[in-house]
């Protein structure tokens, strides 16, 4: 598997369904309400949804957990 350094040798092209790609959101702010709006769905009374993700190594991953972590507690989640 290739290390990738930078976002120029980090495209991979993958053929998508355009059902699966319709669902495909990108932007912080979009991503935080996806994953908001699929935990709502997902979680069952009394026991909240748990959130995995999964990406790679560029992504500001202390922004996106800050960024969830603030949208939940505005929408009482």
């Amino acid at each position: 598997m290739p290390l990738y350094e930078y976002r120029k040798n980090a495209t991979n092209h993958v053929l998508v369904p355009p059902a699966v790609r319709d669902k495909i959101v990108c932007g912080t702010k979009p991503v935080l309400d996806r994953l908001l709006a699929l935990s709502r769905e997902c979680g069952k009374p009394g026991r909240p949804a748990a959130v995995a993700i999964d990406g790679w190594y560029g992504v500001d991953w202390a922004g996106l957990r800050t960024g969830l972590r603030d949208a939940a507690q505005a929408e009482g989640v």
